[in-house]
């Protein structure tokens, strides 16, 4: 019964998310690990759960496949199938309203900074994010991208953040 609130609060999280991220003005895929983890996370831990479940009633020969396991792993697929479907719609990228990363969508005005910076294989691109409700306490998101995306990422951000705040 947990797993079902638990792909309810999910599929809300993702309804919202992609609510918020509207009118994309630049688009980039990085994995499908990094870019939807807390999905990943959802049914790999979901997949561990059905297992162990599965294990306990073939060593026990107690409980009912259908009413103990089916519901994990039907929540495994519905995951993996909004994952799809909405990961080709709402990549990682910049929006109108905010950044979209790692899962976590991001206004504008949590954006304190950014800051580009040289790397192996292109640029690095770090966002200096405020933590939460604290303006006095900043979380550094980086991505890497590369020369070609620097460059037109960096056009965008000129126009909605100041890269001069210290």
């Amino acid at each position: 019964m947990y797993i079902i609130i638990l792909l309810v609060v999910l599929l809300a999280f993702i309804a919202v998310r992609d609510m918020r991220a509207k009118n994309p003005l630049y688009i980039y895929k990085t994995k499908v690990l990094e870019d939807r983890f807390i999905e990943i996370l959802f049914a790999f831990v979901s997949t561990i759960w059905a297992a162990l479940k599965l294990f306990e009633i073939n060593a026990l020969g107690e409980g009912d496949i259908v009413k103990d396991v089916l519901p994990y792993l039907i929540s495994v697929a519905i995951i993996f199938v909004v994952i799809t479907i909405e990961y080709n719609k709402y990549q990682v990228g910049l929006y109108e309203t905010g950044i979209l990363y790692k899962s976590q969508f991001y206004p504008w005005e949590k954006i304190y900074t950014y800051r580009i910076k040289p790397a192996a294989k292109g640029k690095k691109i770090t966002f200096y994010i405020y933590k939460g409700q604290h303006t006095d306490q900043l979380q550094m998101n980086n991505i890497y991208v590369s020369e070609k995306r620097a460059f037109e990422l960096e056009e965008i951000l000129e126009t909605k953040l100041d890269s001069t705040r210290s």
